[in-house]
């Protein structure tokens, strides 16, 4: 199987001939982020949104912006990002934020961000 030395736009890896012959399978002008924020209560869902972004910035740079938009549209202010947090969105690209992680007191259990999308 002989391989081409083109490289594709979104992985950057070299592409076998069989695979880039379909260029429009792999050339997006952007890829669509998608950010899914739920609030929560005594286990029941009391308001979401999901916020999409469809721009060249980075996945972590979205990924605050998301959730800035997602606090502005739920009129809350910007939690903080305890280690916990961090770890377990690395891990799931999902992390809840409790009471701890706000500053004020929230009128809720816990708000949970999750990536849908990338």
């Amino acid at each position: 199987m002989n391989v081409v030395k083109n490289f594709c736009r979104v992985c950057e890896r070299a592409k076998l001939k069989h695979i880039i012959a379909k260029p429009s399978v792999f050339f997006y002008d952007s890829i669509m982020f998608r950010l899914w924020a739920k609030l929560f209560k005594d286990n029941r869902l009391l308001q979401d949104t999901v916020i999409e972004l469809a721009d060249d910035d980075t996945r972590t740079h979205k990924v605050f912006r998301a959730l800035e938009e997602a606090c502005r549209t739920f009129d809350l202010a910007q939690p903080l990002w305890l280690d916990t947090n961090i770890r377990e969105f690395q891990a799931r690209a999902k992390t809840r934020f409790l009471q701890d992680s706000f500053m004020e007191s929230v009128p809720f259990d816990y708000l949970e961000i999750h990536v849908i999308e990338e």
